[in-house]
């Protein structure tokens, strides 16, 4: 009831409305100044639903009809009080197994040995010192596939170290042609997530001194107009990592959604029609943009 009474008041009073979470968001789509904000991360309860299987209804879910579908417990957080670390490990363990089973050889699930701080401050010490006085950073993406990465290594090369021409080119491996990725079936028909996202995605990222708005300018432009641009280049039909990319990506609609996005557009049209939920970039947010912040 909560979150419907902000929704319904940005709508009646035309206020801007950002949902954040507790996800990763490189793009800043989780924050906007003079907005209401809808702070989701204490929604915390467990919620248990039907088991997985054909036939599944589920009334408290509004599920009359016997569907094909997965459902199950979802602890939120999986961190609760009432876990301890061998609990939880044992759990995870579990529910990996099983959803490996079907996949044998194709899978690694690994649950690393625990280390345990007495405080925050002591694994934040350990983990990211020394500190210094801060510093901004954006990155941009692109997803590159097996023709990517092998048909033509003197331009692979070519443009990764045009991408890479800052320190911070990263390579992350996300799923390298396993049958499980390949075979999988969309339930439902359909998602937002775009069909390319496979194999490997590369970032690259460049940073400048804090408050330099001057650099900022800068490295912003050669992000956009170099460094990825020669991704772009390598894999023009390809696409990108919505939560970790350029947040002036070209094309962003394209980009990030691919043929998903008219019907997405559509769909936010429907239940959206006065844009009280708006983001860049977004899906919708072409006719709006950030003029000043006060």
């Amino acid at each position: 009831m909560d979150v419907k009474t902000g929704v319904d008041f940005a709508r009646k009073h035309d206020i801007r409305l950002i949902v954040k979470g507790t996800g990763h968001d490189y793009l800043g789509r989780s924050s906007g100044s003079n907005s209401l904000s809808i702070w989701t991360r204490h929604m915390r309860e467990i919620y248990s639903g039907p088991s997985a299987g054909p036939n599944v209804t589920s009334p408290e879910m509004n599920i009359t009809e016997p569907i094909d579908a997965y459902a199950g417990i979802f602890h939120l957080p999986a961190f609760s009080p009432e876990n301890t670390t061998e609990s939880l490990r044992e759990a995870l363990t579990v529910v990996f197994e099983k959803a490996l089973a079907a996949y044998p050889g194709e899978f690694l699930s690994l649950v690393p040995p625990p280390v345990e701080y007495s405080q925050f401050w002591e694994w934040w010490r350990d983990n990211n010192g020394p500190l210094n006085g801060g510093g901004d950073v954006i990155v941009g993406s692109r997803l590159l596939g097996k023709k990517e990465l092998m048909t033509d290594t003197a331009t692979l090369a070519k443009a990764l170290k045009a991408a890479g021409a800052v320190p911070g080119l990263d390579l992350y491996l996300v799923g390298p042609g396993g049958n499980g990725p390949r075979k999988v079936v969309r339930r439902g028909g359909g998602s937002v997530v775009s069909s390319i996202w496979k194999d490997v995605l590369v970032h690259t990222g460049v940073t400048w001194p804090a408050f330099d708005k001057d650099t900022e300018l800068r490295q912003k432009s050669l992000l956009t107009n170099k460094y990825v641009e020669a991704l772009r280049q390598l894999a023009p039909d390809s696409h990108a990592y919505v939560n970790e990319a350029d947040p002036n990506e070209p094309n962003f609609q394209r980009t990030f959604w691919g043929d998903n996005y008219e019907r997405l557009l559509a769909i936010k049209r429907k239940y959206d029609p006065t844009d009280v939920l708006w983001c860049h970039p977004c899906v919708g947010n072409e006719g709006w943009k950030v003029a000043s912040v006060l």
